[in-house]
């Protein structure tokens, strides 16, 4: 059964009455899709997205928060205000205007990821390890090689003889990938419900949400905005079942919403 779904610029005259309310609305989005999409290779693109994501932050009972796998340094980086709700490494750690969380032992996650990191580094001094491992303050990324079954073996040796806190990281093998992670894998889904949470509320009343995205794994986050209010897929060829309810069809369509919205 083929799925359908409403094009979110069917909503704008519902959005202009909550807009016009002065009910307090979040928009949520997945950053990385926003800078990988072809449509902002270019730097006018990309600075535009960033502009308007600003300019909306900077406006009375609207909020703007963006997640990515990105750390909060590197996110600060980008963004020229604090009004921008930062969650940075995919939610484990969310930065606010009047707020700061982190995922518990957040710490000793990141010192025990580069504990291991350092000793691929030692022991796999012969290869160019920024190629092989990738760290990203949450998680561990590691290559393997190709038909190589002894250094693959190697690899994998050295990474659970690291692991000394097993309660805390696992390790999942994939075909050509190993990846070592927290035990309690946090996720958008949950980012979305930790940053609502970490909002101020009109009485008992969450925000509106509305979140947009397009990887498979904005699918818990689609999920959960659907009980706060949109899930937004951007994407003109959706060829997967989605929990989003509506779409755009590419970033022009956004970029063009996000006008409207900082316009209105």
């Amino acid at each position: 059964m083929k799925q359908t779904l409403i094009p979110f610029n069917n909503e704008i005259p519902n959005l202009l009455k909550i807009l016009s309310s002065n009910r307090k609305v979040c928009f949520l989005f997945n950053f990385d899709t926003l800078i990988a999409s072809d449509l902002n290779h270019t730097h006018n693109n990309y600075s535009n997205i960033i502009n308007h994501l600003q300019w909306i932050a900077s406006l009375q009972n609207l909020y703007v928060g963006i997640i990515s796998i990105e750390t909060l340094d590197n996110l600060r980086k980008i963004f020229n205000t604090t009004e921008v709700i930062l969650a940075g490494s995919l939610g484990y750690e969310i930065e606010g205007i009047k707020f700061s969380w982190r995922f518990p032992k957040l710490g000793m996650i990141r010192h025990k990821l580069e504990s291991i990191y350092e000793n691929l580094f030692m022991e796999l001094s012969d290869d160019p390890i920024d190629s092989i491992v990738h760290n990203f303050g949450f998680a561990l990324q590691i290559k393997l090689p190709i038909n190589d079954e002894f250094k693959i073996q190697r690899i994998c040796n050295i990474v659970e003889n690291h692991i000394d806190s097993p309660e805390q990281l696992e390790i999942i093998k994939h075909k050509q990938l190993i990846e070592v992670r927290p035990k309690s894998m946090w996720g958008k889904g949950k980012a979305v419900e930790k940053i609502l949470n970490l909002l101020p509320r009109d009485g008992n009343s969450f925000p509106l949400v509305i979140y947009f995205g397009n990887d498979i794994s904005d699918e818990p986050a689609f999920k959960k905005s659907n009980l706060y209010g949109y899930s937004v897929i951007i994407d003109e060829n959706i060829n997967r079942i989605t929990k989003a309810r509506y779409f755009f069809r590419n970033n022009i369509e956004l970029t063009k919403f996000l006008f409207w919205v900082h316009s209105r």
